[in-house]
């Protein structure tokens, strides 16, 4: 068995902290996304290749 250096080892509540920001900004990214595009169909929806 391997043992890791105690700072490689993270409690549930660190590990939940951290999948919630992950979430959180993976969500920022799809909502700027999707704004940018709604923004663009909107603004020349000739230019937008279907």
């Amino acid at each position: 068995m391997t043992v890791l250096p105690q700072s490689f080892l993270i409690d549930r509540e660190t590990a939940r902290t951290a999948e919630t920001d992950a979430l959180h900004f993976t969500r920022q990214i799809f909502t700027r996304v999707g704004e940018a595009v709604s923004n663009a169909v909107e603004t020349d929806p000739v230019d937008v290749p279907l």
